[in-house]
């Protein structure tokens, strides 16, 4: 595996003897092992890079040159599925005992993230951006943070602070980036990216980064050769390929989006990853026209999740699956598949973090075919349930926008459109769903323009998730849309 040579944001425990080599500003990294170290450094850079299956694979191998290396456990429960992610990620907490106080932090910090406890993750990275000023990987995780949260300013300037402290930090230009085109600044965007690219000319991530500005751009048969280069740059870099099957939708061409599905599964390592990708065919497989196809490929999902003891995507199914049902209009299937979400997450007792984000997911669909069914007086029930959960959780953008959403929803239902356009303009613009009943509103409100204006805008965003191919189908009135070239 290759190595980097050890900057001096390390410390590094020699048969019980600390060698202090790290700076004040930095967070230490402590392990018995150099090797173990470097090791580390290079896993880490890889998961940064979305490099998922080797960083996974690196953080394995740091721990098994150094079974007591706390860090390397706490990221490598990161990114695992599951009660053996959790487990990892306890591990990790349990080493870190007598560790620096800095280090100690981020360790505590990852197994917040997991357990899905926000306020605490975030505050621990605010904390260690005080504590560690010169650690660009602190600031590079602090953006990353806010980003998801949706404070995209705040992202912006942290991502920023890492870039000038690492101008070689490539993950970082990547987030940076990011926060671009969810900005709706394609220049920036672009010219940022293109830095990422010129920094890891043989990584995949940068092409594949490059192609989705170029696919948001409208530019579908660049987007598509980016997607291949990245793909081609690593075999082992699938979602390349689920990148590639998305230009090919939006094209219209469903024959070869599901082509580039299947190789994508062929080339995925993991069963968890594999099956992730059958969300994307049954989404496009709504969106053109093919529900029932849609609900069999569900179904079928369901069955070989169960049967491969996945637990996290077979409580994924019914969820998904409701709001498909909301979205096709089918109410009363849909609160039923809400029902079954919700006995499924309670049987299968998923890790903290992802039981939250299912369960927030399944009351947010569930209230939404309340509303849209009539039923006012249980969607009214819901929403207090989401309100109370975004008050206590006040850093998580996607609850407040739940909570708009569903405002508007039960505006809408109550025929009250000017109430439901002040309450959907607060949702986020990056969500597909919000804008298309945002428009919806504008029109019975009055405002034929705007909600055309709106409309014509979401039709060309050219969101890379399976949803936006059904929504869009759906504006369109199932006409036939081309994301452009």
């Amino acid at each position: 595996m290759r190595t980097k040579s050890l900057p001096l944001a390390i410390v590094v425990t020699l048969l019980g003897a600390t060698t202090a080599l790290a700076k004040p500003a930095t967070i230490t990294i402590t392990s018995k092992s150099p090797e173990a170290v470097a090791t580390f450094l290079d896993a880490r850079d890889k998961l940064d890079n979305v490099r998922v299956t080797e960083g996974v694979a690196g953080m394995q191998h740091a721990i098994a040159l150094d079974p007591d290396f706390a860090l390397a456990y706490a990221y490598l429960g990161s990114v695992t599925p599951g009660a053996e992610g959790t487990a990892a990620l306890e591990k990790g907490v349990q080493l870190s005992a007598k560790l620096p106080e800095a280090e100690r932090i981020e360790i505590q910090a990852q197994l917040d993230g997991g357990k899905g406890n926000e306020l605490a993750f975030r505050s621990a990275w605010e904390k260690l951006a005080k504590l560690a000023p010169g650690d660009w990987h602190v600031h590079f995780a602090l953006g990353q943070t806010y980003l998801g949260e949706r404070k995209y300013d705040l992202a912006a300037s942290s991502l920023k602070r890492a870039t000038d402290l690492n101008p070689k930090a490539a993950a970082a230009f990547n987030s940076l980036g990011y926060v671009y085109l969810l900005q709706d600044r394609a220049e920036p965007a672009i010219a940022t990216l293109k830095k990422y690219v010129a920094l890891l000319p043989d990584d995949p991530n940068p092409y594949d980064s490059m192609a989705e500005a170029q696919m948001t751009a409208g530019h579908l048969q660049d987007a598509e050769a980016s997607f291949q280069r990245a793909y081609d740059v690593s075999n082992e870099f699938y979602i390349a390929l689920q990148g590639v099957s998305q230009t090919r939708f939006l094209r219209n061409d469903w024959q070869g989006g599901n082509a580039a599905l299947d190789q994508a599964q062929a080339a995925s390592k993991r069963v968890v990853d594999r099956l992730g990708l059958e969300f994307n065919r049954a989404w496009a497989q709504a969106a053109a026209g093919k529900l029932d196809d849609a609900m069999k490929t569900m179904d079928a999902l369901d069955a070989s999740s169960k049967a491969a003891n996945e637990w996290g995507t077979y409580a994924t199914v019914p969820v998904a699956r409701t709001k498909m049902l909301v979205d096709a209009g089918k109410y009363d299937d849909a609160i039923a598949s809400a029902a079954t979400a919700m006995d499924r997450l309670q049987a299968t007792q998923l890790p903290g973090g992802t039981a939250k984000f299912l369960n927030r997911t399944c009351m947010l669909n569930r209230m939404l075919a309340e509303a849209r069914s009539g039923k006012l007086d249980a969607a009214s029930q819901t929403l207090a349930t989401i309100e109370a959960d975004a008050k206590a959780t006040p850093t998580n953008a996607g609850l407040a926008n739940s909570v708009q959403l569903g405002r508007g929803e039960i505006a809408l239902a109550r025929g009250d459109a000017k109430a439901a356009v002040t309450a959907l303009s607060s949702c986020i613009a990056q969500d597909t769903y919000a804008q298309w009943r945002l428009a919806d509103a504008r029109e019975k409100a009055g405002d034929k323009k705007g909600a055309d204006q709106l409309r014509n805008k979401v039709l060309r965003t050219n969101r890379r998730d399976g949803e936006y191919l059904f929504v869009r189908s759906l504006m369109s009135n199932g006409q036939a849309v081309s994301g452009q070239d």
